[in-house]
């Protein structure tokens, strides 16, 4: 794997794992009283909960699977050198695996 591509799968990798956690440690309270008279209750801080607020509030609880769907073919776009040929991504591929999963993901947010 090239260095440029193994820096980016770690990048991605990294960033939505944030994301993740920022998802998973939603409070709907930490933006009411704007601007923050505590720390948010969010594992990301402040900008955690502005993320977790606007994806909760456009994609609903599908944002998680959003993430999830993202921060697998990411990873595995990442060590596709060191699977089995078999599993190899390349980065047309996961481009479109990831738009995939957001239209799967918005199509999941219509039916709460």
């Amino acid at each position: 794997m090239s260095r440029k591509r193994e820096f980016l799968a770690w990048a991605l990798t990294a960033t939505l794992l944030l994301l993740l956690m920022s998802l998973l440690s939603f409070d709907p309270k930490d933006l009411r009283h704007y601007p923050f008279p505590s720390p948010p209750e969010n594992w990301c801080g402040k900008v955690g909960a502005h993320v977790s607020d606007a994806l909760f509030s456009v994609l609903g609880s599908s944002a998680l699977l959003l993430a999830g769907f993202w921060l697998f073919w990411c990873a595995r776009w990442g060590l596709s050198d060191h699977l089995d040929r078999r599993w190899e991504v390349d980065e047309n591929t996961l481009a479109i695996r990831l738009t995939g999963s957001l239209v799967l993901a918005t199509a999941f947010s219509s039916l709460e």
